[in-house]
């Protein structure tokens, strides 16, 4: 989305530059006004411009841009071929991008999650919009093998706290079924390993 000069790249296939540019600069706004309303930024030597130029380094604003296009990009196709799988598979990618970036990790250790995320393939309880509005009073779904995998992995590496596993990665499932089973699947782990030794 940015080049390494820090300037904005358009990557939408549906929106054209002017467009693109046009949210860019709308989320930039919206980061602005919001950093000095929180006094988070102030004048530097009386210079009116300075707020809104540390609030357009804000990395908030590339991590809310993804989320901007991709709506804007489901909004631009309405009416064209079948709109409905098309929101939906948009409206998943952009939910996948806001708990991306509402984890409270570093952007390198985010980075790695990501990178585990390709790996394993998304969560089970992911792949479609309507398992996760299930999930809104509980879980309504199981342990896959890509969940535990992913489960074990998060885990093993310490990534992310149970906790934060619960809240964001495995949605519906409570902190305690996610720490059950990533010991029951680390105990089978163990006797596996020592039945290999023998």
């Amino acid at each position: 989305m940015f080049s390494p000069d820090g300037a904005f790249i358009n990557t939408s296939e549906i929106l054209s530059d002017a467009e693109a540019q046009a949210i860019h600069n709308r989320v930039q706004d919206e980061v602005a006004a919001e950093n000095i309303a929180d006094g988070r930024v102030g004048n530097f030597k009386d210079d009116p411009k300075f707020p809104e130029a540390k609030a357009y380094a804000d990395s908030e604003v590339s991590k809310r841009l993804p989320a901007a296009i991709l709506q804007a990009e489901v909004e631009a196709g309405a009416g064209q071929g079948d709109q409905s799988a098309a929101s939906a598979t948009q409206l998943l990618k952009q939910y996948k991008g806001f708990v991306l970036s509402k984890l409270p990790v570093s952007e390198e250790v985010q980075s790695q999650i990501r990178g585990l995320f390709q790996k394993y393939g998304w969560p089970t309880v992911w792949q479609s919009l309507d398992s996760i509005e299930g999930c809104r009073d509980g879980p309504t779904w199981t342990w896959q093998d890509v969940d535990n995998d992913l489960l074990m992995t998060l885990g093993d590496e310490k990534l992310l706290g149970m906790d934060k596993i619960a809240e964001y990665i495995f949605i519906g499932m409570r902190v305690s079924q996610c720490r059950d089973q990533y010991r029951t699947l680390k105990r089978e782990q163990e006797g596996n390993e020592t039945r290999d030794e023998n």
